[in-house]
Parts: C-alpha cells; structure tokens; sequence
C-alpha cells in the first residue's frame, strides 16, 4: 500500500465542529471502544449550548462531553459512532526552524453560499518555542483563515504536531504570523500519551470537469528556487518575464521555453511590469524599493541567451513592500504599496509626480485603463477606488465585495473593470456609470489574479483554490477550469494577441496554456 500523504491524513482525522455561533475545526486523537475524543481550541467551544462535529464522511454525531483544559486554549470533545474513524497518530517532539509542516481545517467558503470547505496548507517552523499566552508554543508560515482553529498541525509525516489557533501580526505590522499549541502540552495535561492507532487508506475521487476545454496545456517548468510571484510578456521580443519570491528575475523564450537568463533583483520579486515601449523592466520587491532595467537589448534582440539588464535606477520613497505595479502608454509609472498608498513616477528622472491616498489598510492591486485616465487600486479595507490621473482626485469607491480585493484589470475598450477578491467572487462593473454588471461565482477561495483578453471575449482567473477559471466575458459563463497546479495561483500573464496565457503558482511551476 502506497503512504497516505498528510493531506490524506489530514483530510481524515480533522473534523468540523459546529455549534451555536461558534464554528471552528478539531482533531480525532484517540478511541475507546465506540468513543471519540477530539481535540480543538477552547474558544471554538467556549459558549455554552450544543456542539456537533462533522467527520470525514460528512455525517454529524452529537458532542456528548466537553472538558475546557486549564492554562491552555486547548478542549477536549468526545462523541460516539460505531464507524471506523481515523485516529491521529502523535509525534510529542519538537520540530526544528525550516521544517516542513501542514495546517488543516475546515474555513468557509467565499460568493454567498458561505459553504464550509476543507483546506490543507503547507509552510514552515518560524520558531518552536515561544513561551506565549494560553500555551502558544509554535509559530510556522503556513496561510490559515478563520474556521481553521483547532485543525491539526501535522510533520511532513503526517504525525499531528499541535493545534493550529492564532493568527497575529509581527510587531513591525508587516505580516500575519500563524501561531499553534504544541501537541506536547495536551499530552502532560493528559497524563498519558493518546490512541495512535490508524487506518489511513483513502481512495482520492477525481475532479468532476467541464469537457469543452479551450485551452491546452502545452508546456510546464519549475523555477529551481522559490514560488513565482509575477509574469509579463515582452511582446516585442515574443519572452515571457517571471519574478520569484527568491528574488529572482527570469526572462523566458516563449517558442521554446528555454530560460535566456536570470539575475537577483531583489530578496523577493513581488510584481513586474514592462513599458509599452518595450525598452523599461520595473520590478518592485519586499524592501518598498522599485528597481528598473533596461530592456534594450531584449528588445532588438533575437539571441538564445542574454547579458544581464542594466539597472537604470532605483525609486525610493515606498514604506511598504510592492504589490502591483503598471505602465501608462506614456512611460509614467503606478505602484503600489502595504504602506496604504497607490504613487505615480515619472521615469525619465525618477521622481515621484503624485500619491492617490485614500486606501485604509494594504493595498493588493492596481490597474489602469488604456487611455491613461483612470486609475483603479483595491485593498485589504475590501474598497475598489477610482482615481483621475489628470489630478489625482478620487472619482468613486466601489463597495460590493465582502473581503480583501486581491486583483483588477480593465478591459483594453476601458468599459469594464474585473475585481477578484478574498470572498472568492468576481465582480465585472461598468466604468461609465460604475455600478456592478454581474457576479462571477465559481472559485471556492480567494481570487488572486484576473486578466481579461484583448479581443474582450475571454477572462481568466486564478485562485488559492488552485483552479484557473476560463469565463465568457460576454456571458457571464464559465468555459472551463484549469487545475494542472498544485498550490496557489500567483501570477498570470495573456499575450497581446490573446491566443496564449502562462499561470504560475507558488510552488514555483509556470503553465504554458495554448488556446485551441
């Protein structure tokens, strides 16, 4: 028999708990005859009243005792069934910083149907041993949401570790940290170490797909170091441009996909953008600093391999990492910023022209129409802003999505703005009267990247569901779903003359996509 992956394994011992207003995730960690005790944080179950938990085979058993353990946000349930549930297997030691760990849980899903789904996420130990409030212990990179409180913590074995329950910020505000209770403190107040007998045989059912597909995957490489945050296309070179969150900056043939040469941009590549001229890479990186290279030799250039870009000069001025970033037809440049805030350069001497300042929280992305006239940015604060470049003026705030907006495009006739969000919806709205056209619902996780054609009849959207989405912008309909990617869909680029797209992921793999 082949090992169970941990995602397997997770996908059988973790359970949903549910009761009441609360709703939270749990873990089978031992039996005893017909009865199951699970494990969970103390504030998914702290109210008073009934409480169920959901196993794997999507049958609710009622919770039959509740023990809230002192000092810890830790609770023990227990429910009888006569089925053969999962147990989890138990590694009391302490991981070391790097390693490889998953979270499972159970969060809801985005769009209006707010249907609870299962997520496992992979990351690493930070730090082992901290000394936090309530027998906080471990802190790991792995991206949790709301619902996954008191999912397993499993080794890249797929022994449970701790309990996943706390999400903060660093002190500098920069970015969220995971945080979890190590298995081991569970086990003292135990007293004795839990039933670690399994049965982890799964079948795995293959996804239910559209057959009219209309793209075909027709080339997929893996960066040797880090996830792929970025991607454009050079057109007049006919390469494709990727940045890494290793730093690295790639230039790509788009013939052959043959790299023609790479250099270290930054400690990590957060966006990318190519001026309309062809002649100006920008990049912007972690440090709030945007650097730019020439792109000359690119340009004029039909060789196998490339010298180095020469970076033309570096623009300052940023408190925060770079989000997005974007070219007017005229060379000026957009970008923005964690630091709340959308700035306008002028190339040529590097300088800044203006800030659009309005934005409450982060902001995730930003686009621009055709013609140079207006500016959409959208951020955490789940606002949509549109801006007058002329004079920097706020025209309209867009409200409708009930997360974070993670992406936009404007279509090349400058009609319709796309919106992809935390809430796992996609928005078309009508830039001349800018009221809401229609909701796009199908992704089951947040919408990172949109990217309508230029023929205006197609978009495509990637998720943190690890689906690209092929939808008739005409008719609002889904064509088809991608899911050639295994992780989270960062970066997505279209060619000028729509017949080709390339999608990358955060595992660091970037999908070739050839229209039929």
């Amino acid at each position: 028999m082949v090992a169970a992956t941990p995602q397997e394994i997770a996908r059988q011992i973790t359970v949903q708990i549910v009761g009441n207003s609360n709703r939270g995730s749990g873990v089978i960690v031992s039996r005893e005859d017909n009865t199951f005790s699970v494990l969970t944080n103390a504030h998914v179950v702290n109210q008073t009243g009934n409480y169920r938990a959901i196993t794997a085979d999507g049958i609710a058993h009622q919770i039959s005792d509740r023990t809230l353990i002192p000092n810890l946000d830790l609770a023990l349930l227990t429910f009888t069934s006569s089925n053969n549930y999962s147990v989890a297997a138990i590694d009391n030691t302490i991981p070391s910083v790097g390693e490889t760990i998953y979270v499972a849980g159970w969060p809801r899903s985005g769009g209006s149907l707010r249907q609870p789904i299962f997520k496992v996420t992979s990351g690493e130990i930070r730090q082992p041993n901290l000394s936090l409030p309530l027998g906080y212990s471990l802190n790991y990179t792995n991206l949790v949401r709301a619902g996954m409180s008191g999912g397993a913590i499993l080794n890249a074995e797929g022994k449970l570790i701790g309990i996943n329950g706390l999400v903060r910020l660093e002190a500098s505000g920069a970015r969220a940290i995971s945080s979890g209770i190590a298995i081991d403190a569970y086990l003292r107040w135990h007293g004795s170490k839990a039933n670690t007998a399994t049965d982890l045989s799964v079948t795995i059912a293959e996804p239910n797909l559209p057959n009219n597909s209309n793209y075909n995957l027709s080339q997929k490489i893996s960066l040797p170091k880090g996830g792929v945050n970025a991607l454009a296309y050079h057109n007049a070179s006919q390469t494709l441009i990727s940045g890494s969150s290793a730093g690295i900056i790639a230039v790509w043939q788009t013939a052959t996909e043959e790299q023609l040469v790479s250099w270290q941009a930054h400690s990590s590549v957060n966006a990318i953008a190519v001026s309309a001229d062809g002649k100006v890479l920008a990049s912007g990186g972690d440090d709030g600093t945007i650097a730019l290279w020439d792109l000359t030799e690119l340009r004029s250039s039909n060789k196998v391999s490339l010298t180095q870009p020469q970076l033309i000069r570096t623009l300052q001025g940023h408190k925060g990492a770079i989000t997005s970033l974007v070219f007017s037809a005229d060379g000026n440049l957009f970008s923005s910023s964690w630091d709340k805030t959308v700035r306008q350069w002028q190339i040529e001497s590097g300088k800044a022209i203006k800030d659009f300042i309005g934005h409450t929280q982060i902001v995730n992305a930003i686009a621009l129409s055709d013609d140079g006239k207006i500016l959409a940015s959208g951020g955490q604060d789940k606002t949509i802003r549109l801006w007058d470049v002329a004079t920097g003026k706020l025209r309209s705030t867009l409200n409708g999505h009930s997360l974070a907006i993670l992406s936009l495009d404007i279509s090349a006739d400058n009609k319709i703005l796309v919106s992809g969000s935390g809430d796992s919806a996609i928005k078309l709205w009508n830039l001349n009267t800018n009221k809401l056209i229609d909701t796009l619902q199908g992704h089951t996780d947040g919408v990172w990247q949109v990217a309508i054609s230029s023929d205006l009849q197609t978009l495509i959207s990637g998720s943190w569901d690890k689906t690209i989405k092929v939808w008739n912008l005409k008719t609002s309909t889904l064509q088809n779903t991608l899911v050639e990617h295994q992780d989270y869909i960062s970066a997505l680029a279209i060619s000028s003359d729509g017949k080709m797209f390339v999608s990358g992921d955060w595992q660091g793999r970037i999908c070739w996509w050839q229209k039929l």
